[in-house]
């Protein structure tokens, strides 16, 4: 028998061999690759559109509910048209001033806020600000002595410099509170008005604190992956502290629904229901939010359409509009 030798046991690939072999490989990886690429887009894309679709959810969702509770004063008898009166020399609260808008262009309405917000807030962004009571706080322990002094349950967490409305669904009025005097051991503290109230209220009035808040978008300071800044929507309280609410808002646009009982209300913007001093007959808002997707999901541009224009973004974010129908508490 022939016996091969060793040379022969030890010959190795052919350089066509190493070259085939080199060549598949090569392939597989840039297959692999793509697949790999194809996948981690797909998933920024879904991770993108998941987020817009929960921010929209969550923004919608606050400004439901606290857009519909503007006016709200704890008594049904005395919402709608009722004008509350005023023994504090503010506006007080009513169907002319429950709710009111502006636009971040405004330049009087950017005067009020400190500096470092007025950097921060959106341009070309709506604001809408609504004013109500929280539910009900306290209540008078008895009549009042005199125009002044008011006695009330000592489990309230009213403050000196608040401004409180008192009511009885007869009548109503705003005050500031000037004093807050010390527990009496019998289950009542004294609170004192910096001006003379209308009414002699008695035992078992009401008393909320009233609620001024704005809502707005502004830049959070924070910027993604991409350096690109990114915006949220803000709750602004009268106190000009600010509370993020959801990230991830670029722009909001309202409307405002203006009719009477008889007609179907037609939309406007801030400026026209200024403009013909129709806030009382705001029965609905349109609010138009311009979510995005915070980090960029690659790097094709994905047009969009926001308030009735088209769009070709640069930062390879996602942006969708999300709109709300809000029908007010006193009109729904």
């Amino acid at each position: 028998m022939k016996r091969r030798s060793a040379a022969a046991y030890s010959r190795g690939f052919t350089l066509t061999e190493i070259m085939v072999a080199s060549v598949l490989a090569i392939f597989l990886v840039g297959l692999l690759a793509q697949l790999y690429l194809s996948n981690k887009r797909t998933h920024r894309w879904q991770q993108g559109i998941a987020r817009i679709q929960e921010n929209g959810r969550y923004a919608v969702h606050i400004l439901d509910s606290h857009i519909r509770q503007a006016g709200f004063i704890g008594c049904p008898s005395l919402e709608g048209d009722f004008v509350v009166a005023s023994a504090s020399g503010n506006p007080g609260i009513g169907a002319q001033n429950s709710l009111q808008g502006n636009t971040s262009n405004d330049s009087a309405w950017l005067a009020s806020l400190p500096s470092r917000l007025r950097k921060q807030v959106a341009a070309d962004s709506d604001v809408i600000t609504i004013r109500k009571v929280e539910p009900q706080l306290t209540s008078l322990t008895q009549t009042m002595r005199d125009q002044t002094h008011l006695q009330v349950t000592d489990n309230n967490k009213l403050k000196a410099g608040e401004t409180v409305l008192v009511a009885n669904c007869s009548e109503a009025e705003t005050f500031q509170v000037a004093k807050v005097s010390e527990h009496t051991g019998q289950g009542a503290q004294d609170l004192v008005s910096h001006t003379p109230l209308t009414q002699h209220y008695a035992k078992d009035a009401t008393l909320s604190p009233l609620i001024e808040e704005s809502y707005l978008v502004a830049n959070t300071g924070r910027k993604n992956h991409n350096a690109h800044p990114i915006y949220a929507l803000y709750r602004l309280a009268e106190n000009q502290r600010k509370t993020e609410l959801v990230s991830g808002v670029k722009q909001m646009k309202v409307s405002y629904g203006v009719g009477d009982n008889n007609a179907a209300p037609q939309l406007h913007n801030a400026a026209w229901v200024d403009k013909h001093h129709a806030w009382r007959q705001v029965r609905s808002v349109k609010v138009a939010l311009l979510l995005d997707s915070v980090e960029a999901v690659g790097n094709k541009a994905h047009s969009y359409t926001f308030a009735g224009q088209g769009y070709v973004p640069v930062d390879g974010r996602l942006y969708r509009e999300w709109d709300t129908y809000i029908q007010l508490r006193e009109h729904a």
